[in-house]
Protein backbone atom coordinates (compact mmCIF):
# COMPACT_ATOMS: atom_id res chain seq x y z
CA UNK A 1 0.00 0.00 0.00
CA UNK A 2 1.84 3.29 -1.17
CA UNK A 3 1.31 6.79 0.51
CA UNK A 4 0.78 9.98 -0.61
CA UNK A 5 1.26 13.88 0.92
CA UNK A 6 -1.05 16.07 0.65
CA UNK A 7 -0.61 20.20 1.01
CA UNK A 8 -3.17 22.63 1.02
CA UNK A 9 -3.57 26.00 1.91
CA UNK A 10 -6.02 27.61 4.12
CA UNK A 11 -7.82 31.51 4.93
CA UNK A 12 -8.96 31.66 8.33
CA UNK A 13 -12.47 32.57 8.77
CA UNK A 14 -12.44 36.57 9.18
CA UNK A 15 -15.57 39.12 8.96
CA UNK A 16 -16.16 38.51 5.41
CA UNK A 17 -16.58 34.56 5.75
CA UNK A 18 -18.52 35.04 8.70
CA UNK A 19 -20.60 37.24 6.43
CA UNK A 20 -20.93 34.42 3.69
CA UNK A 21 -21.51 31.76 6.38
CA UNK A 22 -24.46 33.65 7.80
CA UNK A 23 -26.01 33.86 4.58
CA UNK A 24 -25.24 30.34 3.76
CA UNK A 25 -27.12 29.42 6.93
CA UNK A 26 -30.08 31.40 6.40
CA UNK A 27 -30.53 30.36 2.70
CA UNK A 28 -30.33 26.60 4.33
CA UNK A 29 -32.63 27.20 7.34
CA UNK A 30 -35.07 28.28 4.65
CA UNK A 31 -34.65 25.58 2.43
CA UNK A 32 -33.64 28.16 -0.69
CA UNK A 33 -30.97 27.42 -2.98
CA UNK A 34 -27.26 29.21 -1.80
CA UNK A 35 -26.31 32.31 -3.94
CA UNK A 36 -23.27 31.30 -6.37
CA UNK A 37 -21.10 33.69 -4.96
CA UNK A 38 -21.64 32.39 -1.53
CA UNK A 39 -21.10 28.67 -2.78
CA UNK A 40 -17.96 30.03 -5.11
CA UNK A 41 -16.56 31.35 -1.71
CA UNK A 42 -16.78 28.63 0.07
CA UNK A 43 -15.86 26.42 -3.16
CA UNK A 44 -18.74 24.13 -3.53
CA UNK A 45 -18.59 23.19 0.72
CA UNK A 46 -20.15 23.18 3.70
CA UNK A 47 -18.54 26.02 5.52
CA UNK A 48 -16.06 24.98 7.88
CA UNK A 49 -14.67 26.72 10.96
CA UNK A 50 -11.07 25.62 9.87
CA UNK A 51 -11.59 28.32 7.04
CA UNK A 52 -11.47 28.27 3.10
CA UNK A 53 -9.40 25.74 1.55
CA UNK A 54 -6.77 27.62 -1.00
CA UNK A 55 -5.08 25.73 -3.82
CA UNK A 56 -0.81 26.14 -3.41
CA UNK A 57 -0.20 23.23 -5.80
CA UNK A 58 1.62 25.62 -8.36
CA UNK A 59 3.68 27.05 -5.69
CA UNK A 60 4.83 23.88 -4.54
CA UNK A 61 7.49 21.35 -6.38
CA UNK A 62 8.64 17.95 -5.38
CA UNK A 63 11.34 17.54 -3.21
CA UNK A 64 13.30 14.84 -2.35
CA UNK A 65 16.23 15.52 -0.21
CA UNK A 66 17.89 11.56 -0.87
CA UNK A 67 16.88 8.78 -1.76
CA UNK A 68 14.71 7.82 1.20
CA UNK A 69 12.94 11.15 1.47
CA UNK A 70 10.54 12.74 -0.28
CA UNK A 71 8.31 15.88 0.20
CA UNK A 72 7.34 19.48 -1.26
CA UNK A 73 9.23 22.73 -1.65
CA UNK A 74 7.12 25.36 -1.06
CA UNK A 75 8.30 29.23 -2.75
CA UNK A 76 7.37 31.12 0.43
CA UNK A 77 7.29 34.68 -1.66
CA UNK A 78 4.61 33.17 -3.57
CA UNK A 79 2.16 32.46 -1.07
CA UNK A 80 -1.09 34.22 -1.49
CA UNK A 81 -1.57 36.81 0.71
CA UNK A 82 -4.65 35.47 1.95
CA UNK A 83 -3.60 32.31 3.36
CA UNK A 84 -3.17 32.19 6.80
CA UNK A 85 -1.56 28.28 7.35
CA UNK A 86 -0.49 25.53 5.52
CA UNK A 87 -1.55 21.78 6.33
CA UNK A 88 0.41 18.77 5.24
CA UNK A 89 -1.13 15.28 5.53
CA UNK A 90 -0.91 11.70 4.53
CA UNK A 91 -3.02 9.38 3.06
CA UNK A 92 -2.85 5.90 2.34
Amino acid sequence: MGMSTNVMGFREPDETWRKMKEVYDACKMANVDIPNEVDHFFNGEPPSDVGVEVDIENICEPWAPHDVAEGFKIEIDRIPDNVTHICFWNSW
